[in-house]
């Protein structure tokens, strides 16, 4: 396991974690009350390739995640939307960290690497 993200709602916890378990790198999530836990389950469904450096930030009713996807950031909203963040112009993207006010979401990450890289921001909604 490595890369923990955690964050903290009105009622409930979230802890979203890397793990090689099955054999390729993924991205667990578990949510819970009172120190109880649901079981952890994929993030990110049966997605292909490797996946990665979880983030995570509560929004009234519940929690936004994102991620790193094979270079491609992606965002899951309460409702269980899913986005890709970095447009198909871009370099990639990794390394996403998220912000929140109220219900205004965002996301922040790297594009590139070494000294050709950037941090993008984007308001999501």
């Amino acid at each position: 396991m490595d890369a923990p993200a955690v964050a903290v709602g009105d009622a409930e916890i979230a802890v979203a974690w890397m793990d090689e378990r099955g054999g390729s790198r993924d991205v667990w999530l578990a949510v819970g009350a009172k120190a109880r836990f649901a079981p952890e389950a994929l993030l990110h469904g049966a997605a292909p390739g490797a996946q990665g450096h979880p983030a995570l930030v509560a929004v009234p009713g519940g929690f936004v995640a994102a991620w790193g996807d094979e270079g491609t950031v992606r965002v899951r909203f309460a409702d269980g939307t899913e986005v890709p963040v970095t447009a198909s112009d871009e370099k990639g993207g990794n390394f996403p960290r998220l912000a929140a006010a109220g219900d205004q979401v965002w996301v922040a990450y790297q594009q590139g690497d070494g000294a050709r890289a950037r941090v993008l921001v984007r308001r999501l909604g």
